[in-house]
């Protein structure tokens, strides 16, 4: 049986999702209801919901997930060892995790907070499995009493959940700094909702500080866990007017990744910009004519870094538009635009999209979106 569970594992891990199943039900069927193969009922019940959450049927998934939660609730009652407790708090986990992912948060704060109960009776510091699953449990917890709307509980639950993963992060867990990353975000909008738009600030700048430590140490996705930080950390900056301190994260984003794709936040970044009042960008220490500088700065950039011609056009007419009002320009590089080879297809039409969008507001505001005194 657990050759044949070990085998299952390794085909859906290869892709081989059909082959995976098929091995997976076979596992169930040997199984039975029998006390003695509860673990195995549970392991295969849980790699099943993996099958069915990889192919986008999370309503199949979480069938699978609410057996192997009964599994594990067997298991318990045969036996009060810790490892049982764990094992059902790990199935829960997965289940509160799923049921976020499909924006079903009152049944994922039940249970989510099942597995805090689960875990409840065990002391602290029995071993890593335990923190990283009371880690991601509270991160589940927050997140599904943010999406009810019940933004200071959730704060309260993603504040424990950031500070748990900063340490265990620290401690020597850096796999779980993606996780850790994703609890910032999230507790980010929350603190930003509940107005405590300084806390989310530093909250940023802490997880910035962990992604950047990953990436000069080399640690896993370090490249993509840097850049998700840095992101992150501009957009607190920028609701917090801070615009010449998210101008330095945005260029050393660009400038430490060297990704094409940067330059594109960086285009969205001065777009964005360009459209606030004057004594806002006054205030955040950029003046009007330093974001149209660096933006033109930007459009060259990506014609010399190698983007297709179609997309440094299309990006060099974006802030033709707002810098200068040349509506001409603009209709043309829709034009060419259309069945144009050796581009991204998703990212032409994106950026497409958004000149066709920004034509109308500069149409409709009249002008060329500069200049606001407001």
């Amino acid at each position: 049986m657990r050759k044949r569970f070990e085998a299952a594992r390794a085909a859906r891990q290869a892709g081989q999702r059909q082959q995976a199943m098929e091995g997976l039900a076979a596992v169930i069927g040997l199984a039975g209801d029998a006390d003695e193969h509860v673990e195995a009922r549970m392991a295969a019940r849980s790699e099943l919901a993996l099958v069915h959450q990889e192919l986008g049927d999370l309503r199949r998934a979480d069938v699978h997930l609410e057996q192997a939660v009964e599994a594990a609730e067997r298991l318990v009652a045969l036996s009060s060892e810790p490892r049982t407790a764990i094992a059902l708090a790990s199935v829960l986990l997965n289940r509160a995790s799923l049921l976020v992912q499909g924006r079903r948060p009152e049944p994922a704060r039940r249970v989510a907070a099942r597995v805090l109960d689960a875990l409840a009776p065990l002391q602290d510091g029995s071993g890593p499995a335990l923190e990283i699953i009371r880690f991601g449990a509270r991160l589940q917890l927050g997140t599904a009493e943010l999406l009810l709307g019940a933004t200071e509980s959730g704060v309260t639950s993603l504040e424990e959940a950031f500070e748990h993963g900063v340490a265990l992060v620290e401690g020597g867990q850096a796999a779980l700094l993606p996780q850790t990353v994703e609890t910032a975000a999230r507790l980010g909008q929350g603190l930003r909702a509940s107005g405590a738009g300084p806390r989310a600030l530093e909250v940023t700048e802490r997880v910035a500080r962990l992604a950047a430590a990953n990436w000069e140490a080399g640690g896993p996705g370090a490249l993509q866990l840097y850049g998700q930080a840095q992101v992150l950390l501009i957009q607190a900056l920028l609701a917090e007017g801070a615009f010449a301190r998210a101008e330095d994260a945005l260029w050393r984003l660009v400038d430490g990744t060297g990704d094409g794709g940067a330059l594109l936040t960086a285009a969205d970044f001065y777009a964005d910009l360009w459209r606030r009042a004057d004594a806002d960008l006054e205030s955040g220490d950029l003046p009007r004519a330093e974001v149209g500088e660096a933006w033109r700065d930007v459009v060259v950039k990506v014609a010399e870094r190698g983007a297709s011609p179609v997309v440094a056009e299309l990006v060099a007419s974006r802030a033709a538009l707002w810098l200068d009002g040349d509506h001409d320009r603009v209709e043309a590089a829709i034009s060419g635009a259309e069945g144009a080879d050796g581009a991204d297809p998703a990212l032409v039409q994106r950026l497409v999209q958004v000149l066709v969008s920004e034509r109308s507001s500069v149409s409709a505001s009249g002008g060329a979106g500069g200049g606001k005194t407001g």
